[in-house]
């Protein structure tokens, strides 16, 4: 169990969107596991910070970003808050489960070049 005070908490299992943009780094379609990005920029040097890690693609020091991975995460809030799927907002919730299944979904992933 991990606390932490957040501006912005994303789970997925796919790292680059269409563009080129990245989401999650190091994210991974078919590893078996989601992906947790939470960012917890307090002040103006951590947002610097955070905006510098999502355009290098690198941690900076002390830029208040944590990442995991693992089967199943949940996440606990205070009090509701909205939440996204795919980009567009789905509702309100204090708490929100996501997990793998594992052969839910058939994922086609190009050979190496």
């Amino acid at each position: 169990t991990r606390k932490r005070r957040s501006m912005l908490c994303m789970i997925g299992n796919v790292g680059e969107l269409t563009g080129n943009i990245t989401l999650i780094p190091d994210a991974s379609p078919d590893d078996g596991l989601v992906d947790v990005y939470i960012a917890s920029p307090h002040r103006l040097t951590h947002w610097v910070r955070v905006l510098v890690r999502l355009i290098t693609r690198r941690p900076q020091k002390d830029d208040q970003v944590d990442q995991w991975n693992g089967r199943r995460v949940e996440v606990r809030l205070k009090r509701r808050e909205n939440y996204q799927l795919d980009g567009d907002v789905a509702g309100e919730c204090s708490s929100l489960v996501a997990e793998v299944q594992p052969g839910a979904l058939e994922v086609r992933v190009a050979a190496p070049v």
